[in-house]
């Protein structure tokens, strides 16, 4: 592999020490010891009286000069203790005395990092975007369950699954042998990282030679969700790493947006700015006539219901990122009247990498098959993700470098953007079947397939931004919203040119439906659209009804097998005002935690107790609620049918 001998794996900051570890290629593991006091920067004079009071309680301080953002320079004094709780305690003080602060809310260990210029899991290579297989990281899996004889911990390794139940010094004692022996990189759990430290501690007390890290209780090691593994995958890790300059404990653990903020923070340290505090309250006052006729959101044409044939799919490969790039949009470079073209805005520095990579890695995934494809769409997904973040971050007011008008301006030059393709479209002959946000279907009866990647040129000539012909549709439907007239935005189903079938929003691509009901949806398309007209989709129409039948009728009889009614769902928060089924799974399960991955099966939906409405899927034992997946399993006809004008009546549904 080209490229240095080893990249860092984590970094542990703690009181006036770091420590960093390195893997290199052929699996051996350094570490590095560095002295890094916990600081923050003040706008003080070394000479005041406050300055005297931090120093004789035992505070370094250090005359440094920072650029501030967006222009400008400024003498702080840089406040050092190696005790974090002395240094909260001074920020306190010195926020009530009216003293403005800044690095006062960064990590640590980003703040070791962005002096070092380091990047977590990334090897400088000289072709980053050529580099799509993840690094060699060894992953240990760990599903820990609390019950009344104790901890029961299941550990994964290489696919052999071990089981440790008992007395916690029990538990100890042989998790600690395991992951010694095993010497992973990387431990997944059902728990969060907070959780895990928990546990951690408690099995420390009660063994003293515990420990899940490389020398310590927990450091040396990634320790990230399972939820968060299976999201993004190892890729989609190392991908978070590059972009936030964040470790990969706390890059698994953070939200999109705070990614987002993340990046900016370590470009402003990398470059000696002093960072601003988040939450600085970045509102733009003004008459709510003004805002309305600025702020006015992505343009969006609603489709009409119905089945439509030979329409092009013309996508915006990254829109508001390369509009970003393009006009150089960023925080400081907007205002009421306009953008300015110079100099560079930091935003444009925090997304043009990332849209570089991404786009080479799209590019490079269409070349590519089985595993090394999926490698890459691992990738370039997590980026999709990160960049559509930077535009809907760009004017939060969490945001420290937060600009509203950077928001507004990425969304009105984008709404002008499309209105000019649209235009040009109907100039050209064709019919704009729907559009949103980013991508426009269109429409030209006899229109050939050059024709269409012709008219994606003539569209990226002139909005200056490419423009892809993502895919022709044989067929495709928009289906009728469930209780408001007309077809629901960012929902519609359709069979390409290729045979390919694709699905957008509905319950085929969804896991809080059962499979029986998205395996119904595939086969009912699948089935309607093996026509050559849409004289030959209508014609199919009884087939189809012929097999709905079959389905809820398997289903109101008891036939489906229970892996045919597992309902997945994701725990999202805590707190609920009522008990919904999968937080009833989940205590079942005993596993209610924010982002858990919660499997059940309905087995009596309308039982008073919503602790008797379903089933985990681990525990599962009753019959299922047979009326209810018979019901889902008709919705997911009924979307399909109502396109085609079709409708399942309530007095057929009984009788199938």
């Amino acid at each position: 592999m080209a490229g240095t001998a080893r990249f860092l794996l984590e970094v542990e900051a703690s009181g006036s020490r770091a420590k960093l570890w390195f893997k290199d290629f052929d699996g051996g593991v350094e570490v590095e010891e560095a002295e890094f006091k916990p600081y923050f920067l003040a706008m003080m004079d070394p000479d005041s009286s406050l300055a005297q009071t931090l120093l004789e309680a035992g505070f370094e301080l250090e005359r440094v000069s920072r650029r501030l953002f967006p222009s400008g320079e400024a003498e702080l004094t840089r406040v050092e203790h190696s005790s974090v709780r002395a240094l909260a305690k001074a920020r306190l003080l010195l926020e009530r005395s009216g003293v403005t602060l800044y690095d006062v809310d960064v990590r640590s260990e980003q703040k070791l990092l962005a002096s070092r210029r380091l990047l977590a899991l990334t090897p400088q290579l000289e072709d980053d975007g050529a580099r799509f297989k993840p690094l060699p990281l060894t992953v240990l899996s760990l599903k820990v369950r609390e019950s009344t004889a104790g901890l029961k911990v299941l550990v994964g390794l290489e696919g052999r699954v071990q089981r440790l139940k008992g007395g916690d010094a029990r538990v100890a004692k042989g998790l600690a042998e395991l992951v010694e022996s095993f010497d992973p990189d990387v431990i997944s759990s059902n728990v969060s990282v907070g959780e895990l430290a928990g546990i951690a501690s408690r099995l420390l007390r009660a063994w003293e030679g515990f420990k899940l890290g490389r020398g310590s209780l927990m450091g040396g090691r990634i320790l990230v969700s399972e939820g968060v593994l299976e999201q993004v995958g190892l890729e989609g890790l190392e991908e978070r790493c590059w972009f936030s300059g964040l470790p990969p404990t706390l890059a698994a653990g953070t939200s999109y947006g705070l990614l987002v903020e993340a990046r900016q923070t370590y470009l402003l340290l990398s470059r000696g700015y002093a960072v601003p505090k988040r939450g600085n309250g970045n509102f733009v006052l003004r008459p709510a006539n003004l805002l309305h006729a600025r702020d006015k959101g992505g343009l969006i044409k609603r489709p009409i219901v119905g089945v439509y044939e030979n329409v092009a799919e013309l996508d915006f490969e990254s829109m508001f990122p390369n509009l970003i790039v393009k006009h150089n949009i960023s925080y400081e470079t907007v205002t009421h009247e306009g953008v300015a073209p110079e100099p560079r805005g930091l935003l444009v520095d925090v997304v043009e990498p990332a849209l570089r990579r991404r786009l080479t890695l799209k590019r490079l995934r269409d070349r590519l098959s089985g595993g090394a494809r999926l490698h890459a769409e691992l990738r370039q997904r997590e980026l999709k993700m990160l960049l559509v973040s930077c535009y809907g971050y760009s004017g939060n007011s969490r945001n420290r470098l937060g600009n509203p008008l950077t928001f507004e301006w990425i969304n009105r030059l984008a709404r002008e953007t499309l209105i000019r393709v649209y235009e040009y479209v109907k100039s050209r002959g064709y019919r704009v079947v729907y559009g949103d946000t980013d991508s426009v279907f269109v429409q030209k009866p006899g229109a050939k397939p050059s024709e269409y990647a012709e008219l994606a040129g003539e569209l990226a000539a002139l909005t200056g931004l490419p423009v892809k012909l993502e895919r022709i549709y044989k067929f495709i439907a928009f289906p009728a919203a469930r209780s408001l007239p007309g077809a629901p935005l960012k929902r519609y189903f359709g069979a390409t040119v290729e045979g390919e079938l694709v699905f957008k929003g509905v319950e085929a691509v969804k896991r809080d439906v059962p499979p029986a009901a998205r395996r119904l949806q595939r086969e009912l398309v699948a089935t309607l659209f093996q026509a050559e007209s849409l004289d030959g989709v209508y014609a199919n129409l009884e087939a189809a009804l012929k097999l709905v039948r079959e389905y809820v009728g398997r289903a109101r009889r008891g036939e489906l097998k229970p892996s045919d009614l597992i309902i997945e769902r994701v725990l999202r928060k805590r707190d609920y005002k009522v008990i919904p089924a999968h937080l009833a799974a989940a205590i079942l399960a005993g596993m209610v935690e924010e982002g858990t991955v919660v499997r059940y099966i309905p087995v009596n939906v309308r039982h008073p107790n919503p602790l008797r409405r379903v089933e985990p899927w681990a525990m599962h034992k009753k019959q299922y609620d047979r009326e209810y997946i018979a019901e889902l399993v008709t919705r997911a006809a009924e979307t399909v049918l109502s396109a085609l004008g079709s409708k399942l009546e309530i007095s057929e549904q009984r009788t199938l």
